[in-house]
């Protein structure tokens, strides 16, 4: 006959075994703004490369003479700079137009992009306001501002930028529409020496930032989340994507969930996941 003792011990066990399997039951293990926040946040970092790029090609925006700013892949693309010349001719406008659509780094394009300059992306205190126009890239429509402030050197003598997004928003190819605002520090840690007039595009290549701060938003099917970042992370001119570092985000009421970039080098797989449930998925 079982001792009383070991019955009562087999059914609390039982008991804590079946509560186990309910909460893994009804944790709810949607990822849909993790997600979100790791597709929107991919598209406004193309964004914001591609304007830095440009921005350090021409010259009459980082020193030296924009003749000298020819690159073959970027001729499926207008670039236009207003007042032409150089010289102190701040606020300066540059205009990326992409007409109709065409490939540009490998991804397809269309609509115009809008980067208005306080001053040269390099020296402190400029301040780049960037708007998209129409603009849609792989089929995801993008809208709202983009701001980027040079705060000039920290202590390390690393230039970092403040990077704002108001009123953001993406429209996925099927239609749904997922907002985000963000506030995030940018820190270049690696090609601050090199420049395309000493080095052609290897001196933009090498650059290398880490990224840190805050998002907010609504995912595509209207649930009002909030990010931060918890582990810095990582970027280089080089890779489209996000190398390494990982995010946390908060769905309203519900638990909390993470983006882990992992720490592989350069590759488009990321992990999204909740409590002991994780998913892979393709950056675009």
């Amino acid at each position: 006959m079982m001792h009383s003792k070991t019955l009562l011990y087999l059914t609390a066990c039982l008991l804590l075994a079946l509560t186990a399997c309910r909460e893994d039951r009804d944790l709810n293990t949607d990822t849909t703004s993790a997600t979100d926040e790791a597709i929107s946040r991919a598209y406004w970092d193309d964004l914001t490369r591609l304007v830095e790029r440009e921005s350090q090609q021409e010259g009459s925006l980082n020193g030296f003479h924009p003749s000298e700013a020819t690159e073959p892949e970027d001729r499926c693309v207008a670039v236009n700079i207003t007042p032409a010349g150089g010289g102190a001719f701040f606020p300066a406008t540059l205009t990326l137009d992409f007409g109709a659509g065409c490939t540009y780094n490998g991804k397809t394009r269309s609509g115009v992009i809008t980067a208005v300059f306080t001053g040269k992306y390099r020296n402190a205190g400029t301040v780049i306001t960037v708007t998209p126009s129409n603009y849609v890239v792989n089929g995801h429509a993008l809208s709202g501002t983009k701001t980027i402030t040079n705060n000039g050197e920290n202590a390390a003598g690393q230039l970092n930028y403040t990077i704002d997004i108001a009123n953001g928003s993406i429209t996925f190819p099927n239609g749904d529409v997922a907002t985000r605002s963000s506030t995030r520090t940018r820190t270049w840690v690696a090609g601050q020496g090199t420049t395309f007039a000493t080095d052609g595009m290897a001196g933009i290549l090498d650059d290398e930032h880490t990224i840190d701060g805050t998002a907010s938003g609504t995912n595509r099917n209207g649930v009002v989340y909030s990010a931060i970042t918890t582990t810095p992370l990582h970027f280089a001119q080089a890779c489209d994507w996000i190398q390494a570092g990982r995010l946390e985000i908060t769905p309203d009421g519900a638990a909390t969930r993470f983006i882990d970039y992992g720490n592989t080098g350069c590759d488009d797989q990321a992990t999204v996941g909740v409590g002991n449930f994780s998913m892979a998925i393709t950056l675009p």
